[in-house]
């Protein structure tokens, strides 16, 4: 993801404008079959990348970000050879891409007792309601339980 300088200005601080710039896909392929509203298939297996849709690219742009603001709840999937990028729902991450899999709450209860926080689906540590640096939120605010 691309930024023009006028949109990069709009943030404060270095780290916010690298969020904003850096934002981290990982390789994953679809588990199943997935229909969408408009008549296109992805067949099961299509190899691509995932991330997470910033902000940003939703227009929502200001002088004041928090970490919570990064968490816009979509997903996007970008098959190998294409252009096109598909948004789905964050919740939809271990149902349709291979390479996911949801804690237990048992886990993520481990997980606050002995840490304080919670991992996201690429395994860094954050506050329970928190967003990692490459947008990345927790799987509380996943799964909803925040």
């Amino acid at each position: 993801m691309k930024l023009t300088k006028e949109d990069i200005q709009k943030y404060g601080t270095e780290d916010e404008q690298k969020v904003l710039l850096e934002s981290k896909t990982r390789k994953t392929a679809t588990k199943r079959e997935i229909k969408l509203k408009d008549g296109t298939v992805i067949p099961a297996g299509t190899k691509g990348e995932v991330r997470p849709l910033l902000p940003d690219e939703l227009g929502n742009t200001g002088n004041n970000i928090n970490i919570r603001s990064h968490y816009t709840g979509i997903l996007v999937f970008r098959p190998e050879g294409s252009e096109r990028e598909y948004k789905f729902k964050m919740s939809k991450l271990t149902n349709m891409f291979e390479g996911f899999k949801a804690p237990s709450v048992k886990t993520m209860e481990k997980w606050e007792w002995d840490r304080g926080g919670c991992k996201t689906p690429v395994g860094t540590m954050v506050e329970p309601d928190g967003v990692d640096p490459d947008g990345w939120p927790s799987w509380m605010l996943i799964m909803g339980i925040i």
